[in-house]
């Protein structure tokens, strides 16, 4: 079964259920192990994350996931820096607005 999903600049992607069943248990693990947050992850190493991959069933591509997952988030806090700290700044948004917006977007 293919779901849709909005891509960028609104076209669609299909994507397989199960690799989105997989993609959602590869977060929960990693809300389990606290790797949610651009500091964890950039201060968890290579071989952790791997580990972490690996122990949430996610093993096909795991070294090189490993890899992006630290590259991404280097990037981002280059460029963004702290999300958390650049949402407030936003009128009217606070840290308990930043938190449910950040727990609704990551699902």
């Amino acid at each position: 079964m293919l779901k849709r999903l909005c891509g960028v600049g609104g076209s669609e992607v299909k994507v397989k259920s199960n690799n989105l069943k997989m993609a959602k248990e590869t977060y929960l693990y990693f809300k389990q192990e606290e790797l949610t947050s651009q500091d964890a992850i950039l201060h968890a190493n290579w071989d952790r994350l791997v580990e972490v991959l690996d122990s949430s069933g996610y093993t096909r591509y795991d070294f090189s996931s490993a890899i992006k997952l630290l590259e991404i988030e280097k990037t981002l806090k280059e460029k963004y820096g702290n999300l958390e700290k650049r949402l407030q700044e936003f009128k009217g948004v606070g840290l308990v607005c930043v938190n449910i917006f950040l727990r609704e977007f990551s699902g």
